[in-house]
Order: structure tokens, then C-alpha cells, then sequence
């Protein structure tokens, strides 16, 4: 006879794929990313601030695939996300063996717009759907995570260091490593502004600028 564990992993673990890894992102691509995270960028990295943020679904898509490959879970990891009347579907797969018989765990996750707050409403790995009780102890959880105190960087030295020992830091033209270190200043008095980010070479190589 089967186990309970046994029967849990073998509706989890799946043979396919749910998503497959996207190709390398293009040179403007990545251009998009940056102009999107410049977008995004708080007014003082010492402050808390909110932005209200417009983005569609292909920009959602590109920020997490750029996310995947920044943090080198690639080609582990493969997701994406889809969005419909007030809900955002994700798609998410973990490789787990890389084999003859390749193992992947499998995960679609569905948020619902709810009193203008993403609510976590469905959790399925593999065959499994999650019940409710976990699933409302799971929100329960990031919910008070988020409403926690959270740091902001006081020193932006260690996201650079990060920023430098990635292989796509090398693949930059001079320009765009100058116009990110620029921004990468604790400082506002030293930080360029938004005028002086619009008129720096690289973004006018780009066609910005006012």
C-alpha cells in the first residue's frame, strides 16, 4: 500500500514541463528592463515612497525573465505570468532532475484583485491543489511579511558589487555601466536627478531626453 508522502509526491512531480525557459534576452530587451527599473526608481534610497506603476503583461513578463536570469535561477526555474479582469495567473516550473526521465515540479498560482490587493486564490502543484486552509494561512503569512518593517539600502556599494560580477554587467556598452553607477549613489546631492538622467549619453543613444 501507499503512503500518504508517497502519493502527495507522486501528483506533485511531473515528467513535462508546464513552462519552458525563454531564449536570451535581446540587447533591446535588456534596454527595455533598464528603462522600466529607471521608471520605477524610488526618489531616495533612504526613504520609503510608492509608484504607481502602469504595466501590461509583456512588460510583467520581461521584468520576471530578466529577474530569472539576473539571480541565476535560469535554467532551473521558467515562469510566466497572464492577466485577466482582475486576476494574474502564473505559470511556474522548477526542474528538479535533468535526465532520462526528467522531473519537474509544476506550479500554478492565481491571484485575484481584492479591496485593491492582490489575494493569493489558488495554489496547484503538479496534479495537487493546495487547499484553502493552507492557502489562507500562506497569505496570512505574506501579508505580514509585507506589512513589516523592511529596510530599504542604505548603501547601494553591495547592488553594484552584485550588479559587477554578473557576466550581463560585462556584455554592457561603457555608457550604460556609467549611466547605472551614476544612479547607484546613496546620496541624492550626488545622484544624478531625473533631468540629468534623461540628457547622460546613454540615454540619448537610446533616443531620450526632452
Amino acid at each position: 500500500m501507499l503512503s500518504g508522502p508517497f502519493i502527495v509526491l507522486l501528483l506533485a512531480v511531473q515528467t513535462e514541463p508546464a513552462v519552458t525557459n525563454a531564449p536570451a534576452l535581446t540587447s533591446n530587451e535588456i534596454s527595455r528592463v533598464e528603462q522600466l527599473l529607471l521608471r520605477s526608481a524610488p526618489q531616495s534610497p533612504s526613504a520609503r515612497s510608492e509608484q504607481n506603476l502602469q504595466l501590461n503583461a509583456d512588460e510583467l513578463n520581461l521584468l520576471l525573465s530578466y529577474s530569472i536570469n539576473m539571480t541565476r535561477l535560469s535554467p532551473e526555474w521558467a515562469a510566466v505570468l497572464t492577466l485577466a479582469d482582475n486576476t494574474v495567473n502564473t505559470k511556474l516550473t522548477f526542474q528538479l532532475v535533468d535526465g532520462w526521465i526528467p522531473l519537474y515540479l509544476n506550479f500554478g498560482v492565481d491571484f485575484i484583485l481584492y479591496d485593491s490587493l492582490l489575494v493569493l486564490d489558488k495554489l496547484v502543484v503538479g496534479k495537487l491543489q493546495v487547499p484553502n486552509g493552507l492557502l489562507e494561512l500562506a497569505s496570512t503569512s505574506i501579508r505580514s511579511y509585507l506589512d513589516s518593517e523592511n529596510k530599504a539600502y542604505q548603501d547601494f556599494s553591495e547592488l553594484e558589487r552584485k550588479f559587477q560580477r554578473h557576466a550581463m554587467w560585462h556584455q554592457r556598452s561603457e555608457e550604460a555601466r556609467s549611466f547605472l553607477s551614476s544612479l547607484l549613489v546613496v546620496e541624492p546631492a550626488k545622484r544624478l536627478s531625473a533631468a540629468e538622467a534623461l540628457e547622460h549619453p546613454w540615454i540619448r543613444m537610446h533616443g531620450g531626453g526632452l
